[in-house]
């Protein structure tokens, strides 16, 4: 469905680089946002839950398009 227009991309940008992502998701979507949640994931890693909880605070975007993507698959 996306050829097309990746062929025109690449058309247009005449042998300058293209990068393409394809799956991007944002990471801090993906963690526990509740106190039990986060808990949970914190005996299952081992960790101290006020390590995981600041690690949660730090990754969350205001708008994740202008800001870091933690996966990347």
């Amino acid at each position: 469905m996306q050829k097309e227009d990746f062929k025109q991309i690449l058309d247009v940008m005449d042998g300058l680089p293209v990068i393409i992502r394809t799956l991007d998701p944002p990471l801090h979507e993906f963690l526990p946002k509740e106190q039990e949640q986060i808990e949970e994931l914190a005996k299952e890693l081992g960790i101290d839950p006020d390590v995981l909880q600041k690690k949660v605070e730090s990754l969350a975007e205001f708008n994740p398009m202008l800001g870091h993507r933690g996966c990347r698959l």
